[in-house]
């Protein structure tokens, strides 16, 4: 998926010198991404001193909470059983003015339909994050018309080879950066995906 390493390799740039959490990171593979520090959070992590056991359905230990610059989640949120609930634990982790970069399924299949709850659409992510950053920009990735080929070519290759591929390309997609949600597009034939870059945390106010 060219699109998506393109529009992941923008997202993950200059990230050099912050500290991020990654939910749902499975093996982890971002990590290969130069960060000043990182950890991984999964239900089922590796064996691994920077990565830990947690189920997001469940709240965010405090020990995680207000420590890292940016957020990762990677085609994971779709496995909570309330992604308004996680989405709310993954912005527990976030200092002030920090970023999330999370992508999630619109019209690509399931894959297994025993976890895989739900599609969200980019006007429902830019409702769920817009109004707690300052500024948030969508890659709208694929469309139906190229979803035969795009699943050829992962079986054929054993799955996404995201940080290879993603170093491959040096431009990024281009970004849609609305200022209401008026101003995403709709249409029957895609994105497959979504990634939303959300910059500049607004902490919640204290209670």
């Amino acid at each position: 998926m060219r699109q998506y390493a393109r529009a992941l390799s923008t997202a993950l740039s200059g990230l050099e010198s912050q500290s991020v959490i990654d939910f749902g990171a499975g093996s982890g593979w971002i990590r290969r991404y130069p960060f000043a520090s990182y950890l991984a959070l999964d239900l089922f992590p590796p064996e691994e001193p920077w990565a830990r056991k947690w189920n997001f359905d469940h709240a965010l230990p405090a020990e995680y909470r207000r420590k890292y610059d940016v957020g990762v989640s990677l085609n994971a949120i779709h496995y909570a059983a309330n992604p308004n609930q996680t989405l709310g634990y993954f912005l527990d982790a976030l200092r002030g003015g920090g970023k999330l970069i999370l992508a999630a399924p619109w019209l690509y299949p399931p894959h297994d339909r025993t976890i895989d709850y739900w599609r969200i659409s980019p006007r429902a992510l830019y409702r769920m994050t817009s109004a707690r950053f300052e500024k948030v920009s969508l890659f709208l990735i694929g469309s139906m018309i190229d979803l035969p080929g795009r699943i050829a070519s992962r079986l054929l290759s054993g799955g996404f080879r995201g940080f290879s591929q993603a170093k491959t390309f040096r431009l990024g997609t281009k970004p849609l950066c609305p200022t209401d949600e008026g101003q995403i597009p709709t249409s029957f034939f895609g994105p497959l995906t979504t990634l939303v870059l959300a910059e500049n945390y607004l902490l919640p106010p204290m209670k």
